[in-house]
């Protein structure tokens, strides 16, 4: 019964602050009701797939309340598989939320729902595997934004721009988009790891060979954090200081980020939790590796 009345106010909902027809591009400033409006999209959501939705995230633009957006709410849903979810189609139908097979990911489903016989979007649904980086991704974009102003105001100026250029041309004005999104997600992933005590697994341990360079003979111990994979498409790379003996795998703090300037990924430095390195002396034990990029060096300084 209660999703039944949720479905019957979202479907006589007004379109007054949300809905944009399709290819065009029109931003405005942020409205409290497009809050609103998520919240309540995602109680039915919630009512409609119960335990099977393991999380249900407002994101993207209308979702940041410093900058303006196209007035159409994009919400991101976790799931452990896409049963449920095929399973319940037609019941998402019923709440106007189109199926698009064509638009997946390989981790990934997409609804949209529209309005006035389809003419006119109003919310996008994004339903993600658990294991989907995406998922992550997006929420990093979104927390960036409200977390940093200026970031923001960059991102708004840059859409005001791309605006006046691509205002009936969606496609390109998402595609312009991209770089800076990117880049402001590749920043956030690893400043979020920043003084953080996670577990990293080893893959090159001391006097390990370089795949691709025979002459590279790691003199410390490096590897990965599993399941976190960065711009490269590999998973996010972590140098192990302060541990001399050759290891598997070590549960240790993240003290820096190298920041690379001239490649698509930055690299995490990790120690045991009692040890602590000024960064000439992390730049002088990755010098083995970083001497090949132009690098900054950021230390956790709390």
């Amino acid at each position: 019964m209660r999703f039944m009345r949720l479905k019957q106010t979202l479907m006589h909902k007004t379109t007054s602050v949300i809905g944009l027809k399709k290819g065009e591009v029109n931003l405005i400033p942020h409205q409290k009701a497009w809050v609103e409006e998520a919240q309540s999209m995602i109680r039915a959501l919630h009512l409609l797939f119960g335990e099977d939705a393991l999380d249900i995230q407002h994101i993207g633009s209308t979702a940041v309340s410093t900058i303006k957006a196209k007035p159409i709410i994009d919400l991101a849903m976790k799931v452990k598989n896409f049963e449920p979810i095929k399973a319940k189609i037609e019941a998402l139908e019923n709440l106007g939320f189109i199926y698009y097979p064509h638009v997946d990911l390989p981790n990934a489903m997409y609804f949209n729902r529209r309005v006035n016989n389809g003419s006119v979007s109003t919310h996008h649904l994004h339903v993600f595997h658990e294991a989907s980086q995406e998922w992550k991704n997006h929420l990093y974009f979104r927390d960036a934004l409200r977390e940093d102003k200026a970031l923001a105001l960059a991102y708004d100026t840059l859409k005001d721009k791309l605006q006046n250029k691509y205002r009936f041309d969606r496609p390109n004005y998402t595609e312009k988009k991209a770089e800076f999104i990117q880049y402001v997600i590749r920043k956030f992933q690893v400043k979020r790891f920043l003084g953080k005590t996670v577990t990293m697994k080893v893959d090159r341990p001391i006097g390990a060979i370089h795949p691709k360079h025979d002459k590279l003979i790691y003199p410390i111990n490096y590897g990965y954090i599993k399941g976190e994979i960065a711009p490269d498409g590999e998973e996010l790379d972590v140098y192990l200081l302060g541990v001399d003996e050759v290891v598997t795998s070590y549960t240790g703090k993240i003290i820096a980020i190298i920041h690379r300037e001239n490649d698509a990924e930055d690299k995490l430095v990790m120690a045991p939790s009692d040890q602590k390195f000024t960064a000439k002396a992390i730049k002088d034990r990755t010098h083995f590796q970083e001497q090949y990029y132009t690098s900054t060096i950021q230390l956790f300084d709390k």
